[in-house]
């Protein structure tokens, strides 16, 4: 759930802001012309425009860590991405054609992408703070979690080996780009299966069940992001060729249009 914090954040704003919309469109007859189109519009592009600069700019500037951890502010990258083109959608008034329509198409290239490179990203093991793991890190941990399942297998010999029998894991492939986007149903799946074999235990080794399902679990994990993790970096290499060009183009067309709206047409307020 903490995971996707901030999606679930996005999606109530979202929700609110429609509640707002559709007793404006009671009033009035909406237009991105109207007072309160020209608002949304505004607040929805200050809010692209953050997303595009301040997540950036506290990466890659040192002297900024002062302001907090770099997670929080991905996670406000992600809510400004979110409701930011949601509000320029609304300030659209769902009219489409001519530059405004292609900034529009843009605009949701651009959201498309960055689910799937937030998504990509989250394949990356971290710390709390958002401090990318070496595979060295990530191997020591699964040395770690190896070593108590070994004291496991001593204290219950043939218990793991009865278990993973059943789990019966399918062997993980470093270039399964199509696994890599597909985890969240696999690890769902294999937790499921390592559930239904501690359960089919004895009640006398099922005393401390929960303990194990959670070092299977982190266990396999650890296993996978250890495996994914050239692919992942791979493909996010790939995602910022497709994202930056289109958040570029989406960009110059906004601007475009922000400047030709208030030469030729003004703001009516």
């Amino acid at each position: 759930m903490e995971e996707y914090l901030e999606l679930w954040f996005a999606f109530f704003a979202c929700i609110i802001l429609t509640a707002f919309y559709i007793l404006y469109a009671l009033i009035v007859i909406p237009s991105g012309g109207h007072p309160f189109g020209h608002f949304i519009g505004i607040i929805g592009f200050a809010l692209m425009l953050a997303t595009e600069t301040i997540y950036t700019l506290r990466k890659r500037i040192r002297w900024l860590n002062w302001l907090g951890p770099l997670r929080l502010w991905l996670s406000f990258h992600i809510f400004t991405g979110i409701v930011g083109p949601f509000l320029v959608f609304l300030h659209s008034a769902f009219l489409v054609g001519g530059l405004a329509g292609f900034a529009m198409l843009m605009t949701g290239a651009v959201v498309l992408s960055g689910f799937a490179g937030r998504y990509i990203y989250t394949a990356v093991p971290r710390t709390r703070a958002g401090v990318e793991l070496s595979r060295d890190e990530l191997a020591a941990r699964a040395n770690a979690l190896q070593r108590e399942l070994d004291a496991w297998a001593a204290q219950k010999p043939g218990l793991l080996d009865t278990i993973q029998s059943r789990v019966a894991a399918t062997p993980l492939n470093p270039n399964d780009w199509l696994g890599l986007f597909a985890r969240a149903w696999t690890d769902r799946a294999y937790n499921q299966r390592v559930h239904a074999a501690l359960r089919g235990l004895e009640k006398s080794e099922r005393a401390r069940f929960g303990e194990l399902e959670k070092l299977l679990r982190r266990h396999h994990q650890l296993e996978r992001q250890i495996a994914s993790l050239t692919l992942v970096h791979r493909l996010m290499g790939v995602w910022r060729l497709v994202h930056v060009p289109l958040g570029a183009t989406l960009f110059t067309a906004a601007f475009i249009h922000v400047f030709a709206a208030l030469w030729f047409k003004g703001l009516r307020w």
